[in-house]
């Protein structure tokens, strides 16, 4: 059905952004009160992300979702999304940007490597077939739905494929972005960086790396671990500007035909909330430069925004995780049958696993 121009105005998106900050809102206020009114305790044993993100689940699986509410959760879980995102960057400088950077980076090379040399081989050792291969496999090692977007018309995958590989990345990443930050709390309760990598490079889509990352630092007091996390995770992204290009030419190559679509895709490779992260990041190290020399505005303006931007932060990621919550379909699973599934859920352990060694002996 064509999408008209009133549905993509920004007005069609007030109704579901207003469903998402509806629900955000209220587990916010949910989880203080479990912390503070029912159990008596300075912090809530209870993230207010996860609680938006099952209420989310919840109610999309059960009363539904109205259509007029869609276009609005979709800027939610994407725009609103990547500005909270982008304001991480705030709590990182470009020393602190570029020793996370230096730390994530063999793990995340180790896990790619290992992943594309063996996780086509247990897709096809569990009878799977044809694009959907390479789908689940840049799905789980780059960057979830946005490899498999950006790499399906490179291979001229199936519509089919494409959606059995989203439905797959999307819920296994939901099981193990509610699950994972109790397993890094188990594995590495003492570093909270190296929870962060675990997190960022075991994870599958963007969103769902940020969710783990916002449920591990609040429920363990670690905010380094949202920043590891989020540094890890752009690496990964950003390996999209050499994936697709090499998976296109092997494609044309095997198919002796043309490659139609990778142009479009690859412009759209480097999302804008990278840029705008390490614009961030840019503006926290001149802040922090400038502050010792300027002490009025270190105290009148510089450390009240750092506040307010991390607090607004908190707030935008909450809202899109919500949406993010409003927008699985569950039943998708069933459509994607026993065989992918299994191969999804294998592959996810996998990287999991690989990352674990690694940071065990990278340490």
């Amino acid at each position: 059905m064509a999408v008209t121009h009133s549905q993509r105005s920004w007005p069609a998106a007030i109704p579901g952004l207003i469903a998402a900050g509806s629900i955000a809102a209220c587990t916010l206020f949910l989880a203080d009160w479990l912390g503070s009114g029912l159990f008596n305790l300075g912090k809530s044993p209870v993230s207010p992300v996860m609680l938006a993100v099952l209420a989310g689940v919840l109610i999309r699986n059960t009363v539904g979702v109205d259509a007029r509410l869609e276009r609005g959760l979709v800027v939610a879980s994407s725009a609103v999304l990547r500005i909270g995102l982008a304001l991480v960057g705030l709590r990182l400088s470009i020393g602190g940007l570029g020793r996370l950077g230096i730390q994530a980076l063999p793990v995340v090379a180790g896990c790619m490597l290992t992943g594309w040399l063996l996780l086509p081989r247990l897709a096809r050792a569990m009878n799977l077939q044809g694009a959907l291969i390479t789908l689940l496999t840049v799905g789980t090692t780059i960057c979830g739905c946005t490899a498999i977007l950006a790499v399906a018309p490179a291979i001229r995958a199936r519509a089919e494929e494409t959606g059995y590989a989203i439905t797959l990345v999307v819920c296994v990443g939901l099981v193990g972005m509610l699950l994972y930050p109790f397993v890094a709390n188990t594995l590495f309760g003492d570093d909270p960086v190296a929870a962060g990598i675990f997190l960022g490079a075991s994870i599958h889509d963007t969103s769902q790396v940020v969710g783990a990352a916002l449920l591990y630092s609040g429920q363990f007091q670690a905010p380094e671990a949202l920043e590891a996390a989020t540094v890890t995770k752009l690496l990964r992204n950003l390996t999209l500007l050499a994936v697709v290009p090499v998976v296109a030419a092997t494609f044309a190559n095997r198919t002796a035909g043309q490659s139609g679509g990778q142009k479009a895709s690859i412009v759209r490779l480097l999302p804008g909330f990278v840029l705008a992260f390490v614009g961030m990041a840019v503006v926290r190290t001149l802040g922090d430069l400038a502050s010792p020399a300027l002490p009025e505005f270190s105290r009148m303006l510089w450390a009240p925004g750092l506040l307010l931007a991390n607090q607004l932060s908190e707030l935008l990621l909450t809202i899109g995780m919500a949406a993010v919550g409003l927008t699985v379909e569950l039943s998708g699973l069933r459509r994607v049958g026993p065989r992918p599934l299994a191969a999804g859920v294998l592959a996810a352990v996998t990287m999991a696993v690989v990352c674990v060694v690694l940071l065990k002996t990278l340490r």
